[in-house]
């Protein structure tokens, strides 16, 4: 996936040097960097095009393209995945698992929540005042979540978040949920909120994170230049947003700009819808104080952050609604149109479900 980005924009953020790419970049995208300018023209918080619209120049696409996408039906909770096939324009869902499926380095795997158990005191007495052996009675059990994926089409499993010692504890409670996902990109979120029977007073923690599934490792994400051309925009949408932030600013009594200039990202997730096509949401917070936690806003920008835009969007998911009226994506990725096993493989786990 290309964007074209005005030049002012990258010059007020990043120099010259960083203009002088955006134009070899803009040159040779064509048409289709074109087309992305025009309709950043139109506004930020316009809505982008259902699908990419690939150069005329750019080399015609497979004849047919299978994925998997993950999201939850109208009036559901629970994540469903589906297999598609999109061929000579026409879609076609060829089965569906429950969970949120992802396709990544020729595998097939489903994200799970695991859990562990940690322990905790009725009386925190016994943490300051410890006697010769442990009260047993005293103690009680808390759950502590963690997550990995499951290998679905070959043995194994990944752990993504492992199962953190708890103990000596008054009160716990933590989660690890996948907000979203783009091809390998695993957009997954940590809280927790806890009372520890020597600390002063209780703490709460939010972090948002990606892991890529095909290399195995933590992605940087979002990078300092990420973060510059999201936060211009946002510094671009309109004034109910502004307003909306400046309150979060002025709740904080921090002391910043009231609007988005006075919070930074804390997460960014992708996210599609048919009307508007694949958009971000930034969380932008500030601290009040340690005690009394962050305050912040949720804002929605259009451009395509540098470190994805080798990413791509199915052209499924033009035509999904038809297929499945109501459905919300989640998440998506392709299977390689040269990966015969994988294909073969996905049809076989999808069939009759």
């Amino acid at each position: 996936m290309t964007i074209a980005v005005h030049c002012g924009l990258l010059a007020a953020a990043l120099g010259s040097t960083a203009c002088r790419s955006a134009d070899a970049l803009e040159r040779t995208t064509g048409d289709a960097a074109a087309s992305t300018a025009a309709a950043s023209a139109v506004g930020v918080g316009a809505d982008v095009p259902l699908a990419p619209k690939p150069a005329q120049s750019a080399t015609p696409g497979p004849d047919v393209e299978y994925s998997i996408v993950w999201g939850t039906a109208a009036n559901r909770n629970a994540a469903e995945s589906f297999l598609l096939e999109w061929r000579s324009q026409e879609l076609k869902v060829l089965g569906k698992r429950l969970g949120q499926v992802v396709v990544a380095g020729g595998g097939i795997y489903r994200w799970k929540q695991t859990s562990g158990k940690g322990e905790g005191m009725h009386d925190c007495d016994e943490a300051w005042n410890p006697g010769p052996q442990p009260n047993r009675k005293n103690r009680f059990v808390v759950d502590v979540k963690g997550a990995k994926v499951d290998r679905l089409d070959a043995t194994g499993e990944l752990e993504i978040v492992g199962i953190a010692t708890v103990e000596d504890v008054a009160s716990f409670s933590n989660i690890v949920t996948l907000e979203a996902s783009v091809g390998p990109y695993l957009f997954y979120s940590q809280s927790e909120s806890s009372t520890y029977c020597t600390a002063a007073h209780d703490s709460s923690s939010y972090y948002a994170n990606v892991y890529d599934l095909e290399k195995r490792a933590q992605l940087e994400f979002p990078t300092k230049t990420d973060e510059q051309l999201l936060l211009l925009e946002a510094r671009q949408l309109p004034k109910a947003d502004q307003d909306r932030c400046g309150k979060a600013v002025k709740a904080a009594e921090s002391g910043g700009p009231l609007s988005t200039d006075g919070l930074s990202i804390e997460s960014v997730v992708p996210r599609w819808t048919e009307k508007r096509g694949l958009f971000f949401d930034l969380g932008l917070t500030t601290m009040a104080s340690y005690w009394r936690g962050k305050h912040g806003c949720t804002v929605s920008v259009s451009h395509v952050p540098p470190t994805l835009e080798p990413l791509s969007v199915p052209m499924a998911l033009a035509a999904l609604s038809k297929k499945l009226p109501g459905f919300t994506v989640g998440g998506w990725s392709t299977l390689r149109p040269t990966d015969g096993r994988a294909i073969a493989a996905a049809r076989r786990l999808f069939r009759n479900r």
